[in-house]
C-alpha cells in the first residue's frame, strides 16, 4: 500500500468513527446540541476537505515530475533560467492545502477534548484547547489519553511544532525527502532577518496520514467513554 492509498484508507476509518460517535453522542442527555454539532462538524471538515487536498497533492506531484524531466533534459543551469519565468501555482496551492488541513485537524482535537470534558461533567468553552490538556502533565485527562493512546502525546507535540512553523511561515518551497513531495515553510530569524529553510521541518503526506490516524484514535477513545457512561 502506497502513501496515497494509506491516506484514503485513514479517511475512510475516520468517517466511520465520526458517524459512530455522532450516533452515540445523540443518546447522551448531558451533552448539549452545540457540543455534539461542533465535534461532528469539525470531524467531517477533515473528511470533506480530504478530496480537495489529495487533488492538489496529485497535481503538484505531476508538475514536480514534469519539471524533473525538463531539468534532466536541459541541465540544471538552463532549467533554472527557464524556471524563473515559469508560473508555479502548484507550489503555493500545495502549501495552502497543508495549512488548511492542519487547521481542520487542530480544530478537531480541540472539539474532541471539549466533548471528553462534557462527558465527564465538566464544561467546555470556546477557548477549550487540547494544548491545555497535553501541555500540563498533572492534567488527569492527559494521563487518561496517554494510557489509551500511547503515541498521541508525542505526536501532538511534534505536530503542533510543525503547525506553529506553518503559521509563522512567510514563504514556502518544495522538497522531496524519502521520495515524498512536501512543503517547507520558510521563516525569518535573527537580527539580520535571514530567511531560514529547514529540511527537518518539511511537511509531507506522511504527516497528513499520521494526523488523521491520531484523530481517529482520539475519536475512538472519546466514543468508548461515551458508551461506557451510557
Amino acid at each position: 500500500m502506497d502513501i496515497e492509498e494509506k491516506f484514503i484508507e485513514t479517511i475512510v476509518h475516520l468517517r466511520e468513527i465520526i458517524k459512530t460517535l455522532q450516533e452515540n453522542l445523540s443518546q447522551k442527555s448531558n451533552l448539549n446540541n452545540l457540543q455534539r454539532h461542533k465535534v461532528t462538524s469539525s470531524g467531517y471538515d477533515i473528511v470533506y476537505f480530504s478530496s480537495i487536498f489529495m487533488d492538489v497533492h496529485k497535481k503538484a506531484e505531476r508538475a514536480w515530475s514534469d519539471e524533473e524531466k525538463l531539468m534532466n533534459k536541459l541541465g540544471p543551469l538552463e532549467f533554472s533560467k527557464i524556471r524563473m519565468g515559469m508560473k508555479i501555482d502548484y507550489q503555493n496551492e500545495l502549501a495552502t492545502v497543508y495549512k488548511a488541513l492542519f487547521y481542520f485537524v487542530r480544530a478537531y482535537q480541540d472539539t474532541l477534548y471539549g466533548t471528553l470534558l462534557v462527558l465527564d461533567g465538566q464544561s467546555a468553552g470556546p477557548f477549550t484547547s487540547m494544548q491545555s490538556c497535553v501541555g500540563k502533565k498533572e492534567n488527569r485527562y492527559r494521563n487518561k489519553i496517554n494510557l489509551a493512546i500511547p503515541a498521541y502525546i508525542d505526536w501532538f507535540s511534534r505536530w503542533r511544532e510543525k503547525r506553529n512553523r506553518i503559521k509563522s511561515g512567510i514563504s514556502c518551497s518544495l522538497a522531496k525527502p524519502a521520495n515524498q513531495l512536501g512543503v517547507i515553510f520558510n521563516v525569518i530569524k535573527g537580527k539580520k532577518n535571514a530567511m531560514v529553510s529547514d529540511l527537518k521541518s518539511v511537511v509531507t503526506l506522511q504527516d497528513a496520514v499520521e494526523a488523521i490516524e491520531m484523530s481517529y484514535e482520539l475519536a475512538r477513545y472519546v466514543n468508548s467513554i461515551a458508551t461506557e457512561s451510557s
